[in-house]
Parts: C-alpha cells; structure tokens; sequence
C-alpha cells in the first residue's frame, strides 16, 4: 500500500537535511518539512524493509496530508546495484508540493507498517530512494532539494534528495 495522492498544490515549504554519522557505518537520515499552517498531528507511514535497519519513516500532518518528514538509516548494505527504470531524463517534473490520502490511519500519532523493501542508489548528484524495484516512475515533483517519485495510478513510490553538498557526499560515500 503506497502513498495515494490527493492532491498538488503550489505550498512553498523549507526543507531542513541532515546527514548524521551514528556509527562505523550507519547514517541517520532525517528531512524536516517546515511550512506554514497549521499545527500538525503527525502519522507515520513506514517501510519496514529488510529488517536489517530501522524502518524508513515518512511522518504526515493527520490534519491536511502534507508530508512533513522523512527519515531513515543507510549503511553500505543499502545501496542497491540495480539499475532501476527511473534512470531517464524524460520523466515529467512539476514543482510544488502533494497531500497524500490519510484514511489509511485509524487515529492520530497513527503507525502504517508496509512490509516491503527499498533501495537507495547513489546518482547524478543525488540520493535516491526507489520503494519498489518494478515500480514505474511517471512523474516527479520537486519542492527544493526534495523530489518526489510519483507512478502513473498517483502514488509516492520513491524520492530523490537533489543537489548534494559535498559535506553531505563527504558522509554518504
């Protein structure tokens, strides 16, 4: 069960990325989504991937169904080899910013667990986060460094965090 879209709005928003060394080869990953509305009641919406590191957690305003963090660990064993569809440069891209379905939670401060795995790969200057090997990505859309992988039924399955500093390379690689 993806992230089902409900809508694409213009909502400028400042994205705070922080690449964090917590062990020989662990990096806690952590992007805040500050924008401007109203108080937030957040949900998370996970990943549980291969067991081998915590799940890959994206959080959700209850309230209004914008993505507001996403956090999640990297080590060595995260980086896939595959070489994943994605990697074309004629995927549509808009900017902005999407609010995602949250019928999906039964409360607030809700979990959402997807048992199923993702992928990081390193490419063209940016760390990507396919959440699906099969998955066709028919769209992107970009607030800041921040892009998001959308399919053609109009779910997340995937992001990109563009434009990496070489601070944030010196840690990643």
């Amino acid at each position: 069960m993806w992230l089902k879209i409900t809508e694409k709005t213009d909502i400028a928003a400042d994205i705070l990325i922080k690449f964090e060394n917590i062990a020989t080869d662990l990096i806690l990953t952590s992007l805040n989504i500050e924008v401007n509305e109203e108080p937030s009641v957040l949900c998370y919406w996970r990943l549980l991937g291969s067991g081998d590191n915590p799940p890959l957690e994206i959080g959700i305003n209850s309230l209004t169904g914008m993505i507001r963090s996403l956090t999640f660990f990297i080590d060595a064993n995260c980086f896939s080899k595959h070489e994943h569809a994605f990697f074309n440069e004629s995927v549509a891209e808009a900017k902005g910013s999407v609010l995602v379905e949250t019928g999906i939670f039964s409360k607030q401060f809700d979990f959402v667990d997807v048992n199923r795995e993702y992928y990081f790969k390193y490419y063209n200057r940016q760390l990507v986060c396919i959440f699906d090997n099969s998955c066709y990505v028919a769209e992107t859309i970009s607030n800041g460094r921040l892009s998001l992988f959308i399919d053609n039924c109009k779910q997340v399955v995937g992001f990109a965090i563009k434009d990496l500093l070489e601070s944030d390379l010196a840690i990643l690689l």
